[in-house]
């Protein structure tokens, strides 16, 4: 009786530690961030591959799907993409061109299975694996995103002003407040003024000075680690005394975001190298960067614009082309010693429209369009007030990123401007054959 006892529980822990086990491995797939349910047959994993059911994943991203019972075969179509699967066979075909899968496709329980990243990538799709919950992305995404510190201001009077232009100040650095003309002497800054804080995480400031456009004056505290601090500004002289609540709260700030056809750059924060290199295979170059309808002999109208942005937007904004030039200029600038160049969204749609207007047959031989005027004024098309001291790089007829860079290295004028000194953002844009890159300096 011992020994059956015995033998029924081992067979009951061996039975919840199998339970355990399937659920620990059950697979998800996650379509444009929806979780697809197959019924029949679940997504397994064997021999370290994700095998995963055919059908109902290539349905829900607009694939038709038939079976072929005598030959074991699935044909997978949309438009003029045609992949062909058989049950058994490590190869498929996608428009008739050969691929090796990981291991051979299974028919079970009636259902074909494969590993799919490769057919996926075959039509153009990413795809990408969350370990944490194994889950199968697709398409895949991704996300650049830093820690930092953001900086609010509460129950502030008009004298304390952030700096538009640093609304985020990571610790260790500093944060500008602005006076206005009002409250400030004839020398930017109020007279016999002094400054106490009350947590020693923020820094009283130390420097003053005058405002960049010479009206009124700013004042620069150090955020040592996050925190709040009351900060009190006595003017003796006006005898009034104005009080800020000032709070650093760590917070991760979305840089860029990856998704099937294209980056979104999100903030103007520098991507590192990994981090673009990680990218790169997310932004699929998709197959128009350009609508159909070729750019007006005369400038654009407000309205036709808007509709380009939107078009460039659409077609997914900056592809892997573009992302990989940037890539290679900032190793080009690493090599020589230089700081890295951050990516521009302003910037890369006027070098993208720069591209298209060529296309289109408008002479940018000399860098200045007759209808659209010089690299200024189509950076000024899309309201990007802070470019200033404008280059631009042109190339036609290169068919890589590495061929484009090479010659642009290779010419005085162009390697001057991707070695340029004084240059912080760039703006890159492919239409065809034809790239081109903008440099501005703040």
């Amino acid at each position: 009786m011992k020994k059956i006892f015995f033998c029924t529980s081992i067979l009951i822990v061996f039975l919840f530690f199998t339970s355990i086990s399937t659920l620990a491995n059950e697979v998800n797939v996650v379509v444009n961030g929806q979780r697809i349910e197959f019924p029949g047959q679940q997504p397994i994993v064997t021999g370290g591959r994700t095998l995963v059911p055919v059908r109902a994943v290539f349905e829900a991203i607009g694939f038709n799907v038939s079976w072929n019972p005598e030959l074991l075969t699935a044909t997978i179509s949309r438009g003029s993409d045609t992949i062909v699967i058989t049950v058994g066979n490590d190869i498929f075909f996608t428009n008739e061109i050969p691929h090796r899968l990981d291991v051979p496709a299974q028919l079970i329980n009636g259902r074909t299975l494969i590993p799919i990243r490769l057919p996926l990538e075959s039509v153009g799709y990413s795809v990408g694996w969350n370990s944490s919950t194994n889950t199968v992305l697709i398409p895949a995404e991704l996300a650049v995103t830093e820690d930092t510190n953001y900086i609010t201001l509460t129950n502030s009077t008009r004298m304390w002003l952030p700096n538009p232009n640093m609304p985020y100040a990571p610790t260790g650095n500093s944060l500008r407040l602005q006076y206005g003309p009002a409250q400030s002497s004839s020398y930017g800054f109020p007279v016999g003024v002094t400054v106490e804080s009350s947590n020693p995480a923020i820094m009283p400031f130390e420097r003053r000075g005058i405002n960049e456009n010479g009206v009124g004056g700013f004042l620069e505290l150090d955020i040592i680690s996050p925190g709040t601090t009351t900060v009190t500004l006595n003017d003796p002289a006006r005898r009034q005394t104005a009080r800020a609540d000032i709070t650093a709260v760590p917070i991760t700030r979305t840089i860029a975001l990856a998704s099937q056809n294209g980056v979104t750059i999100v903030a103007r924060g520098f991507m590192s190298q990994e981090q673009i290199r990680m990218l790169i295979p997310y932004a699929r170059t998709p197959q128009e960067t350009r609508s159909t309808t070729p750019h007006p002999a005369r400038r654009m109208t407000e309205h036709e614009l808007q509709m380009w942005i939107h078009e460039y937007n659409k077609l997914g904004g900056v592809n892997a082309f573009e992302l990989e030039v940037l890539y290679l200029v900032n190793e080009f600038r690493a090599e020589e010693g230089l700081h890295p160049l951050i990516l521009c969204p302003n910037l890369s749609m006027a070098a993208r429209l720069a591209t298209q207007m060529s296309a289109d047959g408008h002479s940018l031989s000399n860098h200045t369009d007759p209808f659209y005027g010089s690299p200024s004024d189509r950076g000024a098309l899309f309201r990007d007030d802070f470019i200033w001291g404008l280059g631009e790089n042109l190339a036609w007829g290169h068919g890589s990123p590495t061929v484009v860079i090479n010659a642009w290295k290779n010419s005085s004028g162009h390697r001057r401007n991707m070695l340029g000194r004084t240059y912080t953002y760039i703006g890159i844009g492919r239409t065809g054959s034809i790239t081109a890159q903008k440099f501005s300096g703040i």
